[in-house]
């Protein structure tokens, strides 16, 4: 016995050293790269940021998110964080333990509810690797399982469930991988599947009438103008609707009434913003409800009582819940809301009058709250911590170079300011940080990723140039073909911001974004080298003509009608003339570029060959690939992985700067 305990106290003995030698190993050499990660310049990580990050993404799987009500009960299904994945749990009520939803896997994603409460299944839809070929699985709630109901090899998006839940609609590259065709489906028999509309392009499904009889399609041709049908399933007749066929306009969320007789839904029309429009089927009148709201609004969805619609407002970028009364046509909102913004708003399948949704503050923290419209009733069913090391960002607006056409004065660009808190230092080093889209907005919601940088004592501005959405149909388009560079000299005008306030510092600023946010963060090097320290580019865009020709065959319509053709001489020489790799002798700020391998949108082509004309002119690069991501990371360990290298690359920067 005592031999045995020797050998137990030795073996124990020599785990600790390996520990050990382990963690000094780390400490000395910095953190190493996982599997999948191919890292080429990158400095030593340091283990003390791992730990950081570590200790972050911990604090974060305390939260939880509504993602939808219960179908089958008055509970709510959330997600909440699990090893770092979000994973589906079930929330009883206000008082209780989220619990888990054991067997679906970690990749599962866009979960689809029945909506027979007789039929305890939900639809999700997974990919392999970050390919985005997405197919859907039937997950039985009672059993557990499994069982694939798509192709397993094209693309599908945008299942519906009719009224009943025994048929689905959706779209899928099937045919011939370009074109989204339409079928429908039993998901209790996938060999029940038809196809009911062969496109031309790319289609989406939306709403069923009441009757499971017709089906709404929309067809988008770019970002302002998508163009809505309805298909009637009896006879395949398909019928525009739309108000001028000749004007350029997005409809969205269209929705019909109980009896079928009203269609409600979203337009901006003749109009710079998304209004909130209501159309009598039987004899043609249509309507904007909302005639003083100059903002976009979107989320339409219609209570199942019939009597509330509710949408989402965008507000200078902020997103606030409004309702619209249909029996005595007022609009409503929610008096005592703390400060936030709303996302993912849902009305309760059976309990008449209620609405759960997530309300949002800047630093990360999202709360779940559910709201009876008769009774005026607010009810917190989640909380999260508020940290105070994380001030509320500042809503600024700063003068670009150009005039507004709108207003006849100078224009302005929306930005959102992230100042550290009071203890730090200043002036602050800065890092700006461009969204995607373009077509797309920044909101007052802070990164993750952002949160160590900040208690550093670094400051981010999110600013949404010109081509983000959200500011009026003529800001959208003045990015467009030609006006491609006029983005960037909005960056430009930031810079020039920055100098002006002291408490910036414009001798320390970096830039970072992803995917056209890429773009933009090695056309602003290779233009602004002199005032910029470095920059960041995620699954960026560094040749526009090799981009367009190599992307996804199914996208290029909608990015053709954005960047121009580049199957058109002068347009194509405009395109090589503005992309970045044939400016990179102007580019002398180091670069880190980070680019998933199976990327549908940013073809892995891109991002390789910045880096290898960086590496030619001699100038400095970090490059980081995932062999099995997509457009962005979603593996835990290569998400930890690329965001070390994030922080390393900024703090050498400006450290080395001071």
């Amino acid at each position: 016995m005592k031999t045995f305990k020797k050998i137990l106290k030795w073996i124990g003995i020599s785990i600790l050293g390996v520990i050990l030698i382990i963690i000094v190993s780390l400490g000395i050499i910095g953190i190493p790269s996982p599997p999948a990660i191919t890292a080429e310049n990158v400095d030593r990580l340091p283990l003390s940021y791992a730990k950081e990050v570590y200790g972050l993404m911990s604090e974060v799987q305390d939260e939880v998110r509504l993602y939808n009500w219960s179908p089958y009960d008055e509970s709510m299904y959330v997600l909440k964080i699990v090893k770092f994945r979000a994973k589906l749990h079930n929330l009883k009520s206000e008082n209780d333990e989220p619990q888990i939803i054991e067997g679906l896997p970690n990749n599962a994603r866009g979960y689809i509810f029945n909506p027979n409460p007789d039929k305890k299944y939900l639809l999700y839809g997974m990919d392999l690797d970050g390919n985005e070929n997405h197919q859907y699985y039937r997950f039985d709630l009672e059993t557990g399982k499994s069982d694939l109901i798509t192709d397993g090899t094209s693309k599908h998006s945008f299942f519906n469930f009719n009224k009943s839940g025994n048929q689905i609609a959706f779209s899928s590259n099937e045919r011939n991988q370009t074109d989204f065709d339409i079928y429908t489906m039993n998901p209790d028999s996938p060999d029940s599947k038809k196809l009911i509309y062969k496109s031309d392009g790319f289609w989406r499904t939306g709403n069923w009438s009441p009757n499971s009889e017709q089906i709404i399609l929309y067809h988008g041709i770019s970002v302002v103008d998508i163009k809505a049908f309805i298909l009637d399933l009896n006879t395949s007749e398909k019928i525009a609707f739309v108000i001028d066929s000749t004007e350029n306009a997005v409809y969205q969320d269209l929705l019909w009434n109980a009896e079928g007789t009203k269609m409600y839904y979203i337009s901006d029309f003749k109009s710079e913003f998304k209004n909130l429009r209501v159309r009598d089927l039987e004899t043609g009148v249509d309507n904007i409800l909302n005639k003083s709201l100059n903002w976009d609004i979107s989320n339409l969805e219609m209570s199942p009582n019939g009597k509330w619609l509710k949408f989402h407002v965008n507000e200078d970028g902020v997103g606030k819940l409004q309702f619209y009364n249909l029996e005595n046509n007022t609009f409503e909102k929610i008096d005592n809301l703390p400060v936030g913004e709303v996302r993912f708003a849902q009305f309760h399948p059976v309990k008449e009058n209620i609405i759960g949704f997530n309300l949002t503050r800047p630093s990360n923290s999202t709360s779940i709250y559910s709201y009876d419209l008769k009774k005026k009733k607010l009810t917190q069913w989640s909380s999260a911590r508020d940290d105070i090391n994380l001030p509320d960002p500042e809503i600024i607006h700063y003068p670009t170079f150009d005039m507004d056409s709108t207003t006849g004065k100078r224009r302005e660009i929306t930005a959102y300011l992230h100042r550290p808190n009071e203890d730090f230092d200043k002036p602050y080093p800065v890092v700006i940080f461009v969204h995607g889209g373009p077509e797309s907005q920044k909101g007052i919601n802070r990164n993750l990723d952002w949160i160590i940088p900040l208690n550093k004592g670094i400051a981010f501005i999110a600013p949404n140039v010109r081509g983000s959405t959200g500011y009026g149909k003529t800001f959208t388009l003045l990015d467009n073909g030609k006006s491609r560079e006029d983005a960037v000299k909005d960056i430009g005008a930031l810079l020039d911001w920055i100098a002006d306030h002291p408490d910036l510092d414009e001798e320390r600023v970096m830039i970072s974004g992803g995917s056209y946010g890429g773009y933009m963060v090695l056309a602003s090097a290779a233009h602004f080298s002199d005032r910029l320290l470095g920059g960041i580019d995620v699954v960026g865009i560094s040749n526009f003509v090799s981009f367009l020709e190599n992307t996804e065959e199914y996208r290029t319509d909608l990015r053709r009608a954005e960047y121009g053709d580049e199957r058109d001489p002068e347009m194509r020489a405009f395109l090589e003339g503005i992309s970045p790799i044939n400016h990179v002798d102007k580019i002398d700020i180091p670069l880190l570029i980070i680019q998933g391998k199976n990327d549908p949108r940013v073809p892995v082509s891109e991002s390789r060959q910045m880096v290898e004309q960086m590496k030619l002119a001699n100038k400095k690069v970090w490059y980081v690939e995932a062999s099995n991501e997509g457009h962005g990371f979603r593996q835990p360990m290569n998400a930890i992985y690329s965001t070390l290298a994030g922080y390393t690359f900024i703090e050498d920067l400006f450290e080395t700067k001071e």
